[in-house]
């Protein structure tokens, strides 16, 4: 009668340590870091918060497109009362009417990489 719970014990240490593995695993894999995807077609900027509600990039004022999205270092989208600081280096497109459709805040790094020349993955399929 005793082996019935010992096996039942087995198979949960089985199940335990699959899942201790399973994040372990799942982990090593985050660890790796990826370059996000950002346009081949964008312009690079300096943005200046401080000019907010005005967006105003190298000292050039623009409008924001109708759902245009600004993205942060972790590409999560944010809204314009977040942002601070006297510059912020960007990335930027523009719609056919000149305004700005897209902004992805880069560090320094990102920065560094597409201002050296080295292409960027596509954000849209489509984008050059």
């Amino acid at each position: 009668m005793q082996t019935k719970p010992n096996r039942v014990a087995g198979h949960i240490a089985g199940v335990i340590f699959g899942i201790v593995l399973s994040l372990l695993f799942s982990q090593s894999l985050q660890a790796a870091p990826q370059p996000r995807p950002l346009p081949t077609n964008g312009l690079l900027g300096t943005f200046q918060p401080s000019a907010l509600p005005k967006f105003v990039i190298d000292n050039q004022p623009y409008v924001l497109s109708a759902g245009a999205q600004i993205r942060n270092q972790k590409n999560l989208i944010v809204q314009t009362a977040t942002l601070s600081g006297p510059e912020v280096k960007v990335l930027y497109t523009k719609n056919r009417q000149g305004q700005l459709y897209r902004i992805w805040i880069l560090t320094d790094a990102e920065y560094e990489r597409i201002k050296s020349g080295t292409p960027a993955t596509p954000a849209v399929p489509g984008t050059k």
